[in-house]
């Protein structure tokens, strides 16, 4: 039976080529003259057709709120917030529908989430509303570029209390208020004095309570550089040669991670011929086992503690590094990281082999641009013994010049030059704020200073990066991108066409290659077109549950020439190897051979399939593709399910 979703649908020729625009306006048309049917159906197809536009998920909620079903609709307000958690008015619409109807879970995520947002306020209307129904906000203050932003919402009469701690007192720049019943909503920027120093700023409220993200760490760049002493000539520390390395560790929760961290540190320390420091930075975290556990390490002469004034964060943590240990040269180390063998010694050599270097990152996995297989899925690897494989590998595909220049380094393993720190100073916390984006900026100020940012092919560290961010961490990340977009217009840009370009594939490609090993099984040899179909996606699963590698040939006729694509998964994922066909056929072969199949299993009746695995040399499986139908490519659009039901 056809639904009325899909008889009103049928006033709109809805196909694979029908835009966004048509599909919205459709949709909000149908919203008022009432056709709700029409809408939903239209809101629906717009949805799942678009997900990436923001608007497609804020229009099917409030369609599925004006058809009553709410909590679909709060799930729909939920992922476009964790998708763009800094666009006000869309936070403030989920938030009326979850006031209206009682949800309880979603106001505590999302009225914490308004007391992470700093650069702009909610309306005092929404605010008023949530004191009347028992959900008070306080008020944000964060810094950005330069500056303190915050709002406050507070009773009549009353003001922040704004405490420079020791420092200089901050210049008002821009105020505003605006009365709200007995309450005020205020919101200003401060102007930041750069004495050069660290210091702490608070905002309060009148009881003395610190507002959302006070006390505020002010932290210049500038703060790590050692004092020029009376009648000593500047520049003179800048000569000397510097010291032992130190790896900082700044360190905050996760008992667990941490111990796997500092395990692997400690082991590879012993294989290093050039001696480094262990500095772990302990910044004030809830686990007091995990204090006693790096307190016992210090006092066994294994680590050497330090302990920030309160908790500062990443930025406030490695700036409180930096300051103890000048005249070194310093690798900043997530504590949920895994390090092999002799991984310091070649960072080093690297730091003094190619001149005018500012940072170094090693291959890793969760580590963005340098991630391995490849930065859109990296792999998640939490072993020691993988760790030890992938750093083997990477050192046999590196080559006689094992870095390449990348637009920045990344933080969660980061040879930074003693050169480049006395230059451009620490983490610049008068920019950004305690979320991320901090080796960015640095690696940004380095670049622009003469040095250069390079990713070590022949070293591989481990990251446990597969937790998400949560919400109130999103938007720190949000406005500090947005910090980082003003400072640096052509950084976005310029990132993009790196990961477009993706110059450090054929090193992924080569480490991937190194670790070809017999498959003991097929290879599968599927067209291009095929290898999501439900029979070979089932096959992959199949092989993942079971624990069995799995070997694709993907093939895609191109008429003149055939793109081969060589699809390995094994206990660690592989990146994909492209062979242009024939002219790479040789080099296709001798790859087939390190896997050495016991056979090739054809998945199609195309003809370019059956002459590519004859040309193997090894046996052949059709099955039953030689009486199967001609390849069809899949519908650009499934059938439009019936939304009514629910």
């Amino acid at each position: 039976m056809t639904s009325p979703a899909k008889k009103q649908l049928t006033h709109l020729p809805i196909n694979s080529v029908t835009s966004a625009e048509a599909l919205a306006q459709h949709t909000i048309s149908a919203l008022q003259h009432k056709h709700l049917d029409d809408a939903l159906g239209s809101a629906f197809v717009l949805h799942h057709s678009y997900p990436e536009l923001p608007e497609s998920h804020a229009l099917y909620a409030r369609v599925l709120t004006d058809t009553g079903q709410i909590s679909k609709a709060l799930k729909v307000w939920d992922t476009l917030i964790n998708r763009v958690p800094l666009e006000m008015k869309w936070l403030e619409m989920a938030v009326r529908l979850a006031l209206a109807h009682r949800n309880e879970k979603a106001l505590q995520r999302w009225t914490q989430l308004m007391q992470r947002i700093f650069i702009c306020p909610p309306s005092s209307g929404l605010l008023l509303k949530l004191d009347q129904e028992g959900w008070p906000v306080q008020g944000s203050a964060g810094i950005h570029c330069n500056k303190v932003m915050a709002w406050t919402w507070l009773a009549s009469g009353t003001t922040p209390r704004i405490d420079p701690c020791g420092g200089p007192a901050p210049k008002i720049e821009n105020a505003a208020r605006q009365i709200c019943g007995n309450r005020v909503l205020s919101w200003f920027t401060l102007d930041l004095p750069d004495t050069g120093n660290a210091y702490d700023l608070r905002l309060r409220g009148p009881d003395g309570t610190d507002i959302p993200g006070s006390p505020l760490a002010c932290e210049p760049a500038s703060s790590i550089l050692p004092k020029k002493k009376a009648g000593k000539k500047a520049g003179k520390n800048s000569g000397k040669v510097p010291g032992k390395p130190a790896v900082i560790i700044p360190v905050y929760d996760d008992k667990k991670a941490t111990r796997i961290t500092l395990a692997a540190l400690l082991a590879s320390r012993r294989t290093c011929a050039r001696k480094f420091d262990i500095v772990v930075v302990w910044d004030n975290g809830p686990d007091q086992s995990l204090f006693q556990y790096l307190d016992k390490l210090a006092r066994y002469g294994k680590i050497m503690l330090e302990t920030t004034p309160r908790n500062m964060g990443f930025l406030g943590a490695v700036n409180h590094g930096f300051r103890r240990f000048p005249n070194r040269d310093i690798v900043l180390l997530n504590a949920d990281t895994i390090v092999h063998g002799d991984w310091f010694d070649r960072l080093y050599r690297i730091s003094r082999a190619c001149p005018d270097t500012g940072t170094i990152t090693p291959m890793g996995s969760f580590a963005e641009l340098v991630s391995f297989p490849n930065p859109r899925h990296p792999a998640d690897i939490t072993s020691r013994r993988t760790t030890a494989t992938l750093d083997r590998a990477c050192q046999a595909a590196a080559g006689k010049r094992p870095w390449q220049e990348i637009p920045v380094g990344v933080g969660f393993c980061m040879y930074i030059t003693r050169q480049a720190l006395n230059r451009i100073g620490g983490l610049d916390g008068r920019w950004v704020f305690r979320g991320y984006g901090e080796e960015v900026d640095f690696c940004l100020r380095a670049k622009a200073a003469g040095f250069k940012n390079l990713a070590a092919l022949n070293v591989f560290v481990a990251h446990f990066g597969n937790r998400s961010f949560g919400l109130q961490k999103k938007a720190l990340v949000a406005q500090n991108n947005k910090a980082l977009f003003s400072r640096y217009p052509d950084y976005d840009r310029d990132y993009r066409q790196f990961i477009l370009k993706d110059p450090l594939r054929p090193h992924r490609e080569a480490v991937s290659s190194v670790l070809y090993t017999p498959l003991n099984g097929p290879l599968h040899l599927v067209c291009a077109w095929d290898k999501d179909t439900p029979g070979i996606a089932s096959l992959r699963r199949h092989n993942k549950d079971q624990n069995i590698p799995w070997g694709a040939l993907l093939i895609e006729d191109l008429g003149d020439r055939q793109l081969a694509t060589l699809q390995v998964r094994r206990e660690i994922a592989l990146e994909d190897i492209c062979f242009t066909l024939p002219r790479e056929w040789q080099k296709l072969k001798r790859a087939v051979e390190r896997l050495s199949p016991d056979r090739i299993l054809l998945h199609s009746p195309m003809p370019t399939l059956h002459r590519l695995a004859r040309h193997l040399d090894y046996p052949v499986d059709t099955g039953d593709t030689a009486n199967a139908a001609p390849f069809q490519p899949p519908l650009p659009m499934p059938e439009i399910p019936d939304i009514q039901k629910t």
